[in-house]
């Protein structure tokens, strides 16, 4: 079972050397809804994108509560040119496990 903590709640646990459980950051609906538009927005065939492996490749990227960039290469791009997605904290909640 995991539990919603606020970031404070997760930064506590993170500084405390003798914490037994430890926070973990996931995408919320704003971050969700961010890498959705960057995909549709950015990819020359959306279609073929692996929402999935987005998600998990950000959520890789976030064990802190530090802002976090992913990109998309030029040859995945309309344009063909390189595309970072930034998403900050306001984009991720905090859950610890139980």
């Amino acid at each position: 079972m995991i539990t919603k903590i606020t970031a404070e709640q997760a930064l506590e646990i993170l500084e405390n050397d003798d914490a037994q459980q430890f926070p973990f950051r996931l995408l919320n609906e704003q971050g969700q809804s961010k890498l959705i538009k960057w995909v549709l927005d950015s990819s020359k065939h959306p279609t073929r994108q692996n929402m999935e492996a987005h998600y998990r490749d950000v959520e890789s990227k976030a064990p802190g509560n530090d802002p976090v960039s992913i990109e998309m290469c030029g040859h995945m791009t309309k344009d063909g040119h390189p595309i970072v997605l930034h998403l900050d904290k306001s984009d991720f909640d905090w859950f610890v496990g139980e």
